[in-house]
């Protein structure tokens, strides 16, 4: 990107009369200094919108300068050096040369014309917004883009993913299936089972539920040890009634 100076009728405003070792500056970012240089320069216009135009060294005196070589501005350096008036043009543009044809020796001297052409006209009136322009929808701009909506669309795919294998793994770790296992587990025998049981009993009616043999085993087991103790335990781990276990000892005998 070819940055030139912003100042109206500067030679290094325009490309073909640039100067290459002259130095153009940034605008500073304090507001006041900022004002300051563009009242200097009457670029009324370009207040809030300096920061990608230049002014060249050729509007500063040796005194703003921090170095000899005039690279670096001082902190309070202000562009003072102007002229408003049109630019002279290193090639003039010769218009028409009369030539006396009876005295080949006398010749009438040339008439220059001043006027610049209309293609400076038109790179001085374009140069100030091509560092703008040239910068905006650059194919390294464009790929760039193109990478991060391809990255936000795997993002929000892996979210989705997270979010339905959290779903089931917590319909597997709510289950009774898992519940059970883990009784299994952690538990002994006697007590997994009357904890499972508890489980199946609590999800159905009381006189609906079929009591498994080692419940069955267990409650008759207690009830012969004392029918005082079967019915305080009886509630608490939800074992058969009394009356359910005299049917099943007949169906024994």
């Amino acid at each position: 990107m070819v940055l030139l100076c912003i100042v109206k009728n500067c030679v290094n405003s325009k490309m073909k009369l640039k100067q290459r070792n002259c130095p153009l500056h940034k605008f500073p970012n304090d507001i006041s200094r900022c004002n300051q240089w563009l009242t200097n320069s009457k670029l009324f216009d370009l207040r809030g919108k300096s920061k990608n135009y230049r002014i060249c060294g050729r509007h500063f005196n040796a005194n703003s300068y921090s170095n000899p070589k005039k690279k670096k501005l001082l902190p309070t350096a202000i562009p003072t050096e102007f002229d408003f008036t049109e630019p002279d043009i290193e090639q003039p543009l010769v218009d028409s040369v009369e030539v006396s044809i009876e005295d080949d020796t006398s010749l009438v001297e040339p008439r220059y014309s001043n006027t610049p052409s209309k293609s400076d006209v038109l790179e001085s009136s374009t140069s100030t917004q091509s560092a703008q322009l040239l910068s905006v929808n650059t194919p390294r701009k464009s790929l760039l883009k193109t990478k991060v909506n391809e990255l936000e669309k795997k993002c929000r795919m892996l979210e989705g993913n997270v979010n339905l294998m959290s779903n089931k793994f917590l319909q597997v770790m709510t289950s009774k299936d898992h519940f059970y296992e883990v009784c299994d587990i952690h538990l002994p025998p006697n007590p997994s089972m009357i904890v499972k049981s508890y489980c199946r009993i609590a999800s159905r009616h009381p006189q609906g539920f079929r009591y498994t043999n080692q419940l069955k085993q267990l409650a008759l087991t207690i009830y012969f040890y004392g029918l005082m103790a079967y019915r305080f335990l009886k509630n608490i781990l939800q074992l058969p009634s009394p009356r359910t276990l005299r049917i099943i000892t007949e169906k024994l005998d």
